[in-house]
């Protein structure tokens, strides 16, 4: 049993230590110092107890004596000791062995060791071992033993204290691999250059990137190119002291180009004087949450059978598109787009065919128009095209025309093909101040007159033109003529002029009204297209001058006479023009030859491009094709290359200022030269006197009309082809 010494019950005192290392005893502090004492000699241990609470100096210590290291053992085992005095020489321990065991036993508790003169390298070697101090029995004192033993106690709190922290450093650090290498998402330890330190599996997983290769790599090497900019503007910021945290949404690009997107957090880690050290980094894939965003935004934008944008995306591009007209002198098109008789789809083969059909009609509006254009579906059968950057009416029409040919390609429906047909409207804008709205009013209103028109077929819209009082009596005048059948010809003379001979007659449409006479086509023009009641009108004309062109023949005309009827846009784009044409030659028994088509260059702009084909069936047919008017329009040269025109008739504004110095005497020689390289006969129009006369014949003008040479009649007095009654 241990042998508690008498100063042990006396009431503690605590002693401590001054900077002049005199010791002294307070009452004041904490409780007294717990020590134990492993002596077998008795001497040495009353030694040690008069060093400790001799006179002048309270007991600042609890001593425990034994004789024994097994008795120390036990006595450890139960009770809570500050410090063990170890004598090395006891009868069952000598040397290290007892500092090794009283080690194991109690691995917190300091311990002093005693020696003898001659032990006292092996008291140096057992502080190597673990031991706080050694003492020489034979030379120590009240002073050293004391400072030594509260020394040793310091220490070793000290060293304990390390110990616990640098255990629960590094308990922590296990704890933070552990987190670091199990976590569900991607982190990474990344140095201030961008560099990567440390990555994680699940990163690693993210990325798709074997570890060494990812440790290869900088964090900036796999941000999005889009992304890049504003993720280093952020890292760099943290780095140079700016804010320690920092969270957003980036991609980044994983093997095989594949984006990302995840949810970053950062934040900086600073070194043991408050520097910045490294950055770590937490990057939560969200790209299956962004695409169901994407996926949501795209149904809210998109209609869902075909794919395209709706309408409420369509007024969004036609309202930007609008807003950046200022800056680019073009035209915005807005295409209003239809299917025909798309009902009867529906009620005949079901709406899942119809589906199939509308789909389809998508799908071909995708592949025919501009990269740069957008196509969308507004409602049932309408479709919408946004084209910016148009050159005009031209190249709107040319668009217009490949959607007319696209859509028109047989589509299988229910075991049967069906060939659907568009009837389009046409808007332009050139003025930003225009509204997506009134844009689309008016490219609807297009759409309607195409289907007024005959359908499979396209509108521009004309914002010149208006509705008021003069048009509604003009529409009226146009549908009364058409009704009681008062539309007629008037026929003007061809002449010849090298041999002033008439080799034909130009029929000109005219309104013989009862209260107001024969009417021009300034009178109705304008109604008769807007209505489209010049494609009945324009065909009764047509009618009329093939009868009288054969009735001629009949009379003794010869064989070369022919008569020269217009054609407007609306009857260009008509797909049975040729057939029909065809027609009204076999009912009047007129070879194809002997009847001249004329066109003027904007029904070619607004017909193109199934004018090629219409034009193609025509000179098939054996019918003269000529171009009116020209000299006037920028792109006529382009149309004599595109088109296969046997004569061209020089406009009246060019003859009437041939007399003049303005240029145009030059200009029409020029022009007569041009066709006559090409091939083609020119004709005159508008001869109004013998200078101007003179002149065409002495550049080589072979054909002429006008007043010198005979008015426009509704019955020509010639019979016998002589002009000599026009040209005196």
């Amino acid at each position: 049993m241990p042998t508690v010494l008498p100063q042990a019950v006396k009431a503690p005192a605590v002693l401590s230590l001054d900077d002049d290392a005199d010791l002294r005893v307070t009452g004041a502090g904490p409780q007294a110092r717990r020590l134990l004492l492993v002596e077998d000699s008795e001497a040495d241990a009353e030694l040690v107890t008069d060093c400790l609470t001799g006179p002048g100096h309270g007991p600042a210590f609890t001593l425990v004596h034994v004789e024994r290291l097994e008795a120390a053992i036990a006595h450890l085992s139960l009770n809570e000791v500050d410090c063990v005095l170890l004598d090395l020489s006891l009868p069952d321990s000598k040397g290290l062995k007892g500092v090794r065991a009283l080690r194991r036993a109690a691995p917190d508790v300091p311990i002093v060791v005693l020696t003898g003169l001659d032990d006292s390298a092996v008291g140096e070697t057992a502080v190597r071992t673990g031991a706080q101090d050694f003492l020489v029995k034979s030379e120590f004192n009240a002073v050293t033993l004391r400072r030594s033993l509260l020394y040793a106690i310091e220490r070793h709190g000290h060293q304990t204290a390390l110990r616990v922290a640098n255990a629960t450093l590094l308990e922590a650090r296990a704890r933070f691999q552990r987190a670091f290498d199990s976590a569900p998402i991607g982190m990474a330890l990344v140095a201030l250059d961008g560099t990567f330190l440390e990555v994680n599996p699940a990163l690693r997983e993210m990325l798709d990137y074997p570890g060494p290769q990812l440790l290869s790599m900088g964090i900036r090497d796999l941000v999005h190119p889009e992304d890049r900019g504003a993720f280093e503007g952020a890292f760099n910021q943290m780095g140079r002291g700016g804010p320690a945290t920092w969270r957003a949404e980036h991609r980044f690009m994983a093997a095989g180009h594949r984006p990302v997107w995840a949810l970053v957090a950062a934040a900086i880690v600073d070194d043991v004087m408050g520097r910045p050290a490294h950055v770590i980094v937490q990057a939560e894939d969200i790209t299956a949450r962004k695409d169901a965003e994407a996926r949501l935004v795209h149904q809210t934008l998109h209609d869902p059978l075909t794919g395209l944008p709706n309408r409420l995306l369509f007024q969004d591009r036609l309202e930007h598109a609008l807003a950046r007209l200022d800056r680019r002198h073009e035209s915005v098109g807005v295409f209003y787009i239809d299917l025909d008789e798309f009902k009867v789809v529906n009620d005949t083969l079901g709406h899942e065919r119809g589906d199939e059909l509308l789909a389809e009609v998508g799908r071909r509006l995708g592949a025919v128009v501009r990269p740069s254009d957008t196509v969308g579906r507004i409602g049932g059968d309408e479709f919408v095209v946004l084209a910016e950057g148009l050159s005009g009416r031209e190249e709107a029409a040319e668009i217009a025309g490949r959607v007319l040919v696209a859509v028109a390609a047989p589509v299988r429906l229910a075991e049967a093909d069906f060939v659907p047909s568009v009837s389009i409207g046409v808007a332009l804008a050139t003025e930003r101040h225009r509204t997506p709205a009134l844009l689309l009013s008016e490219a609807d209103t297009a759409m309607y007159r195409a289907k007024d028109l005959g359908k499979g077929r396209f509108e521009i819209f004309d914002t010149q033109r208006g509705r008021g009082a003069p048009y509604v009596a003009s529409e009226a005048l146009v549908r009364r003529a058409m009704a009681l059948d008062q539309v007629t010809v008037a026929y003007q003379p061809i002449i010849e002029l090298a041999t002033s001979q008439v080799v034909g007659l130009e029929a000109l449409m005219r309104i013989n009204d009862p209260e107001r006479g024969l009417l021009r086509p300034r009178d109705f023009l304008g109604a008769a297209e807007e209505t489209g009641l010049i494609v009945p009108m324009g065909h009764r004309v047509l009618a009329l001058a093939v009868a009288e062109a054969a009735r001629r023949l009949r009379g003794g005309a010869t064989p070369s006479f022919r008569v020269n009827v217009n054609l407007s846009a609306r009857q260009l784009c008509l797909p049975d023009l040729a057939a029909d044409i065809a027609s009204v030659l076999e009912t009047h028994s007129l070879p194809a030859p002997n009847l001249c088509l004329e066109l003027t260059e904007s029904a070619l702009i607004e017909g193109s491009p199934l004018v090629t084909t219409a034009l193609n069936q025509l000179k098939e047919l054996g019918v003269g094709l000529g171009l009116d008017d020209f000299g006037t329009g920028y792109s006529s040269l382009t149309h004599l290359r595109r088109f296969p025109f046997d004569f061209i008739k020089i406009d009246t504004t060019l003859v009437a200022g041939l007399l003049n110095r303005n240029g145009s005497a030059k200009t029409v020689q020029a022009l007569i030269g041009l066709a006559h390289t090409l091939g083609l006969t020119t004709v005159a129009e508008g001869i109004e006197n013998e200078a101007e006369l003179s002149l065409l014949r002495e550049f080589g003008c072979q054909l002429g009309q006008g007043h010198l040479l005979g008015w426009p009649e509704l019955r020509p007095v010639l019979e016998d082809g002589d002009a000599s009654l026009y040209l005196g």
